[in-house]
């Protein structure tokens, strides 16, 4: 049985000018539901002029209320952000919508919870903050590594630190264990450093639909390999065809998504 990601071009894809740039926006349930709702999310916040925040939610799977989780997260930024906030107002606006959604989360009693990573744009600079395990990755226009997050989880902590190879931790068995989620006890919003942002570059932030399913050197090739959209056309069918099963190659059915942003040269 062949499985294929539920992809309609027309809904699965938005690509817009934004912050300065470019963006194209892909969400996708995961190949196996079949009534079962996309529990990630994804959101282009405009925050003025070539400034703006890139968010992906993943909510948990097996939990009650991931999806709901998603869009309590989403709709808590696009509440707390805008109205011309940057730098460090702008941060803090960031810190507060995610604390709010913290404390709101576990009220509900549900269960819910979900992993966020977002990239804030800025007068071309990029600032990446996550919980969990969606990631923001920044590409030179040849592929070459700029900057990425490291996965709040026991697999990604290895990763980080040379315990794990790259190709251990995509085969590890508790590589969807995560230590940090919005609607947790112990919840914290990490902060990466500016990074400037030259023509070609390319700002990758994603559900782990994404990266459990390829290698960083496979993801920075289709990003840079191509103009935008079809970078994230290639990266979308990349996925459906290693969801399905690719010999020893990472493979793992999950929602996808993803928001790829070049800034204009």
């Amino acid at each position: 049985m062949e499985f294929r990601l539920k992809v309609n071009a027309a809904r699965n894809f938005k690509a817009c000018d934004f912050a300065g740039g470019r963006a194209v926006m892909f969400t996708a349930a995961a190949p196996y539901k079949k009534t079962a709702p996309n529990e990630d999310r994804a959101a282009l916040i405009p925050c003025g002029q070539d400034c703006g925040v890139l968010a992906v939610t993943d909510g948990l799977g097996g939990l009650p209320a991931g999806r709901q989780a998603s869009d309590t997260v989403i709709a808590a930024l696009v509440r707390e952000l805008g109205g011309g906030r940057r730098g460090a107002a702008l941060d803090a606006a960031v810190e507060s919508a995610l604390q709010s959604a913290n404390r709101a989360l576990p009220a509900g009693g549900l269960g819910n919870a979900c992993t966020i990573g977002m990239a804030v744009i800025e007068d071309g600079t990029v600032r990446a903050r996550h919980a969990g395990d969606t990631e923001v990755l920044v590409t030179g226009p040849r592929g070459a590594r700029k900057f990425r997050t490291a996965a709040h989880s026991p697999s990604g902590a290895a990763l980080a630190s040379g315990a794990l190879s790259e190709e251990q931790a995509l085969h590890h068995p508790q590589r969807n264990i995560v230590n940090n989620v919005v609607g947790g006890a112990d919840f914290f919003l990490e902060t990466g450093a500016a990074v400037a942002l030259a023509a070609g570059d390319t700002v990758t932030v994603a559900s782990d639909g994404l990266w459990d399913n390829f290698y960083e050197r496979e993801i920075s090739h289709m990003i840079c390999a191509a103009r935008l959209s079809d970078a994230a056309a290639n990266l979308a069918a990349a996925a459906a065809r290693r969801m399905a099963g690719d010999g020893d190659l990472p493979g793992h059915a999950d929602d996808l998504t993803f928001i790829l942003y070049r800034p204009n040269p």
